[in-house]
């Protein structure tokens, strides 16, 4: 075995062009592999850093009748479900919110937490410094804190003092009781959509919230396993929680709907959406590697075709079969063991670009590294592929026929018939994988586009975004909510360039606010019709700024005050889903069921659909409520504004935070962004698809068109005699020239028809990666097999080019 690698290596210095391109294909391939499976291992494969996390599950609360999707719970009923369950052994809460920091430097907007005291403990996770929230804590609500590791040393220095000390946190004191280790993220992003946390806090439910029955389903519950309880007999067990729970709701609400509870692991619950894509892009660069072992499969077997002669002297001194098979198996290893290390260390460079490029939303990203695991898959990649592409051309060249490779050398011998005709099967393997990540490419393409030109029912273009958060403690009253928001509006409108102001609880994109509503003169909830809207309070010119249209009726104005009858925009959707028949301006709606004590609003104009769950979600019914005549001002303490411009965007930035530095210099302007950039950044994930896709498919494309060359040069020299031969006897250069283009069409051809096949199971897989495009395409796949026939002819042209070449006089002395 030594002796054979000794060989092998001496071999291959001997064509040193030989081994860097395999190397360099195989190293492309692997290093594509280790690093999609590194980030498979880091989100998928490996188990989540929490004790026993295969207990761990999210408890959602559903409502059939309101709605389908599972939504989180009321604070009443985390208690309640706590108090029933039997089949969970530890219970915990938690809920996202932002404030205003201020300690260690400017004061700066952060995510916070809410957690019950037992959620840490339950997770099996404690701070690196200090201690975790205590019961007495949470039950005696003590203003108490733990900081993440990355907020402790970006506004603190990474003070190791800092347990103990006291921050402002929307202008009251906390005390830090901790910071949480390097690296640890609390799945906030993928359970809450609201980002990962900068600090947590004690839950500390206030009487407010627990008086909520019904209402505010904000708190996300995950909840721990009796040991020997099987995830189905947890979901029939919540269930029966879950009516228990309903029958606490005032009659008019609970007699009207059914509630029913969703028990998910957790870790089908952080990485089960990103499954589809981890094993698309898994089977794309597998494919991209086979495209790459066929390719250097084909070199090695016009390789060996050169080395009959070799082989037959090897054989008359007595080799056998195995020995020869040995021989070049040995050089396969030796160039699997290069590519393995030259992937290996290109990889090092893509994850690091990878995890840069990455959207933001995937989960686990900061746990993305290579381990132990990534490098043993990429020894066994390393193995495979050479037994994948050295098995073929060692088992053809130890077919050599003796006499024949003696006697006849290596292009007139007929074993290289045989050999040609799997390079060609080679070939065609190659065009076929390469048409379906092209296609896999394509359908992303599409999507991206398509996503990109659609109509979100808002303008984007010179509008300013920021969101603002008013501290209770100084903005007790909600007199001092509106007198603030209009001090700042009023500043805003007169800066120069400025069109339209408005605030809004949420941006378009953003809206997470759903509530039940009754629409006057329906008693009943109707299947089909169920009464749930996103919610929205605006002020100021809001529509106007966003460019929402107005369809029907009119916006709110000066005449819509507190001591007036309650007004109500609603969208289209809303309007046509809920106030068939008719005019919907008129007809009143209100908060809650039909016997809730809320009071009527009326509708008083109709708006354009806004997309408000992102660009891939359909627009829901939606409702507008004037800020002026929100019962209290808690909802809209946090807001965001919007302003409208005829400058540079950029520049009323600036502007906005002027003016706000003027008003209360102690509130962070947060989330500074262009719309164009909130609307840019609902691509991140799509784009990031496409973009390795694309990635992909230039690599296979480029891989098929050097397959498709190689054998389309090694025909080309094989049949040089014959092409002298048939110009001797009258053939002109025309001809040859198309017999070797058809040839190779005729490769590309079969390569296009296997991939077609295999592009449409590819296509089904992926439909959950896909909008507004059919997965059978008829644009993607015509461009995709026009772009693969131009590659193939440039490909043929340079061996159909040197056969419209051939003199006869010198091919007929070719051997």
């Amino acid at each position: 075995m030594w002796n054979d690698l000794r060989i092998a290596v001496r071999n291959l210095r001997k064509t040193p062009g030989f081994a860097f391109a395999v190397i360099a294909t195989l190293g492309l391939g692997i290093a594509l592999n280790t690093t999609i499976f590194s980030v498979v291992n880091a989100v998928w494969l490996r188990p989540l850093p929490f004790a026993q996390p295969g207990q761990l599950c999210l408890v959602q609360t559903r409502i059939p009748a309101l709605i389908q999707a599972p939504i989180p719970f009321s604070a009443p009923d985390v208690g309640e479900f706590e108090r029933h369950t039997n089949a969970f052994q530890q219970v915990g809460a938690f809920g996202t919110q932002t404030g205003d920091l201020a300690g260690g430097g400017e004061p700066v907007r952060v995510k916070s937490t809410r957690i019950t005291w037992s959620l840490f403990p339950m997770l099996g996770v404690s701070p690196a410094l200090g201690h975790n929230i205590s019961k007495d804590d949470d039950l005696r609500r003590v203003r108490t804190l733990i900081l993440s590791n990355a907020l402790w040393q970006r506004q603190f220095g990474g003070d190791p003092a800092i347990v103990g000390k006291t921050v402002r946190l929307d202008r009251e004191t906390y005390t830090v009781a901790g910071v949480m280790p390097k690296g640890f993220q609390f799945p906030e992003q993928t359970l809450s959509g609201s980002g990962p946390a900068d600090l947590w806090l004690p839950m500390s439910w206030s009487a407010e919230d627990l008086s909520r029955i019904g209402d505010n389903f904000d708190y996300s519950v995950i909840a721990r396993l009796k040991p020997g309880v099987t995830i189905e007999q947890a979901r029939q067990d919540s269930d029966r929680v879950a009516e228990q729970i309903r029958q606490t709701y005032p009659q008019d609400l609970a007699k009207g709907i059914k509630l029913m509870a969703a028990v998910t692991p957790l870790t089908e619950e952080i990485i089960g959406r990103t499954k589809p894509l981890l094993g698309v892009l898994m089977g794309a660069v597998a494919l991209l590697l086979l495209v790459g072992c066929a390719n250097i499969s084909n070199l090695m077997l016009i390789r060996s075709l050169g080395r009959q002669r070799e082989v037959a002297v090897r054989q008359s001194l007595g080799a056998t079969r195995g020995r020869v098979m040995s021989q070049f198996l040995s050089e396969s290893l030796v160039l699997g063991v290069g590519g393995g290390i030259a992937g290996l260390l290109a990889a090092q460079f893509g994850l690091e670009a990878l995890v840069s490029l990455a959207p933001a939303d995937l989960p686990r990203k900061a746990e993305i590294n290579m381990d132990p695991m990534v490098l043993l898959f990429t020894l066994g990649v390393s193995l495979i592929a050479t037994l994948a592409f050295g098995l073929a051309p060692a088992m053809a060249s130890s077919h050599t026929d003796l006499m024949v490779s003696l006697r006849a050398g290596s292009s007139g011998s007929m074993g290289s018939r045989g050999r040609s005709r799997l390079g060609n099967w080679f070939a065609v393997a190659q065009v076929a994988l390469a048409m379906i990540l092209l296609v896999g490419a394509g359908l992303l393409m599409r999507t991206f586009f398509t996503l990109k030109g659609s109509n979100p029912g808002f303008r984007s273009d010179h509008i300013i975004t920021a969101s603002l958060a008013l501290p209770g403690v100084r903005y007790a009253k909600p007199s001092d909510v509106e007198s603030f928001q209009r001090r700042l509006m009023e500043d805003l409108s007169t800066q120069p360039g400025v069109r339209n102001v408005g605030l809004s609880s949420n941006l378009p994109l953003e809206g997470t606010w759903r509530r039940i509503f009754a629409v006057e003169g329906e008693q009943s909830l109707t299947p089909g019709r169920e009464p749930v809207c996103t919610h929205f309070l605006v002020a100021g010119a809001y529509f106007q700024a966003l460019g929402i249209p107005l369809k029907q009726g009119r916006y709110f104005g000066l005449e819509d005050r507190p001591d007036t009858e309650g007004a109500v925009i609603v969208s289209e959707s809303f309007a046509r889903r809920f106030l068939p028949g008719g005019s919907p301006v008129g007809k009143r709606l209100k908060w809650g069921t039909p016997a809730s004590d809320e009071k009527w609003m009326k509708v008083i104009g109709v708006v354009g659909d806004v997309k408000v769950r992102g660009l891939d979600q359909e627009p829901d019914a939606q409702a507008y409520s004037w800020w002026r005549q929100a019962v209290g001002a808690g909802p809209m303490r946090n807001y965001a504004v919007a302003v409208s411009t005829s400058e540079d965007p950029s520049q009323a930035a600036n502007m906005l935070r002027t003016s706000m530095r003027r008003l209360d210099s102690e509130i962070a302007v947060a989330n500074l962004l262009t719309m164009e950039q909130r609307v840019s950044s609902q691509l991140n994930s799509r784009r990031f698809n496409m973009y390795l896709f694309g990635v992909f498919a230039v690599a296979a494309t480029l891989l098929a068109g050097i397959g498709v060359f190689g054998v389309m040069a090694h025909l080309v020299s094989q049949r040089t005699q014959e092409f002298g031969v048939r110009k001797a006897l009258g053939a002109n250069g025309s001809d040859i020239f198309r017999m070797v283009y058809g040839r190779g069409f005729v490769l590309v051809g079969l390569g296009l028809a296997a991939g077609l096949a295999g592009s449409l199971v590819l296509a089904r897989g992926m439909q959950s990666m896909i909008y507004g495009v059919s997965p059978n395409d008829p644009l993607t796949l015509g461009a995709v097999c026009l772009l693969l026939a131009a590659s193939a002819a440039l490909a043929c042209g340079g061996p159909a080019l040197r056969a419209f070449r051939v003199e006869p006089l010198k091919a007929l002395r070719w051997e």
